[in-house]
């Protein structure tokens, strides 16, 4: 079976502490080991909240995670319209770094129309039972 949290965020001023309870109680719910929701709610803060929040001039970001059951994966797939501002380098690679050592699959694809360009990124979450 698979599960999906969705979840938009239209402003500067989004609820990032309502969103990261909202993955835990979704992880809670389904029983996904309290690493692996660790890990999920680390790579939204990393990849939404640090490099595309900081990088956004308006933030457009749909964000989707999915979890099967059957092979015990999680994806989260991050959506977002490309109106690009200059981002901070430093804070670039911090995030980056942290990112590859808790996803096991990241991917990018453009999309979108040339009046609406917009990114996409789909990460790969292992879901690891708790030692």
């Amino acid at each position: 079976r698979l599960k999906v949290l969705e979840q938009k965020i239209d402003s500067r001023d989004y609820d990032f502490i309502g969103m990261e309870n909202e993955i835990a109680r979704c992880c809670g719910k389904n029983r996904i080991s309290h690493r692996t929701s660790a890990r999920i709610q680390l790579a939204f803060e990393e990849a939404v909240h640090v490099l595309l929040m900081g990088a956004l001039s308006e933030p457009h970001v749909s964000i989707v995670t999915e979890d099967s059951e059957m092979d015990r994966r999680v994806v989260m797939t991050i959506r977002y319209r490309l109106l690009l501002t200059e981002a901070d380098p430093a804070m670039d690679e911090l995030a980056f770094s942290v990112l590859r050592g808790i996803v096991t699959g990241t991917e990018y694809h453009a999309c979108g129309e040339a009046e609406d360009p917009q990114g996409e990124v789909v990460m790969e979450i292992t879901d690891t039972p708790e030692a």
